[in-house]
């Protein structure tokens, strides 16, 4: 393929902060050129940006890649899409396993009960209106706690004689039973191996969906 051209746009170099470049040129996906319009060659296959703004591909020096890997698939219960209990309800109704029998999982990720109307996070008694007969599983905005509804609590074996792990607790009701809000990794991490099913091979794959999703929104390199 040849060169094509792109002008009157708006291409930040990252020279200094006030640089910028009218014109560029692509092959195959890469960029080959960025200089003046007035040196776009005559006769050259050209398409005019309207003044756009152009940058690099953003790098994000603190990203967990994996985490969010994890989550591929699963419901953003994040601000603005939650912003109640009722809402991250109706939110999880919309997974994609949603109904299709006792095994499957229904997850989400990113919510934050400060956020929420209720200023409360919500228990298993919340989650188990979404369903009682499908696990659910969602993961908090800070990635070390979560959620779990009652069947998902029997699948990781977590009942009201389960101790809490060294690194986290399990809420409780007023009668000691697990109300399913799972207090940093260690109890989180007890409800998230309960879903099995990953190995290295769909972790792989998981990872580069993401590194696709990261691309999609103009970041071309993270660090974990």
């Amino acid at each position: 393929m040849s060169n094509r051209y792109y002008r009157h746009a708006r291409i930040f170099t990252g020279q200094d902060t006030s640089t910028f470049a009218s014109a560029f040129a692509v092959e195959d996906g890469r960029f080959t050129w960025v200089g003046d319009v007035a040196d776009i060659p005559t006769g050259a296959a050209v398409e005019d940006l309207g003044g756009s703004v152009v940058l690099p591909g953003f790098i994000d020096t603190h990203m967990h890649p994996t985490f969010i890997a994890q989550n591929i698939g699963a419901v953003a219960c994040i601000v603005p899409n939650v912003t109640s209990i009722p809402e991250m309800l109706d939110a999880l109704r919309g997974h994609p396993a949603y109904g299709q029998g006792d095994t499957a999982w229904i997850e989400g990720w990113g919510y934050d009960e400060s956020k929420l109307a209720e200023h409360r996070p919500p228990t298993r008694h919340d989650l188990d209106q979404v369903s009682a007969s499908q696990p659910i599983f969602v993961m908090r905005s800070d990635c070390h706690s979560g959620l779990a509804n009652t069947r998902a609590l029997a699948l990781a074996g977590i009942t009201q004689e389960t101790p809490d792990p060294p690194d986290g607790a399990f809420g409780r009701d007023a009668d000691g039973v697990p109300n399913g809000i799972l207090r940093e990794n260690g109890a989180a991490y007890a409800v998230a191996r309960a879903r099995g099913g990953r190995d290295y091979a769909s972790e792989v794959a998981r990872l580069v969906a993401t590194s696709q999703r990261l691309a999609a929104h103009g970041i071309v390199a993270c660090t974990d």
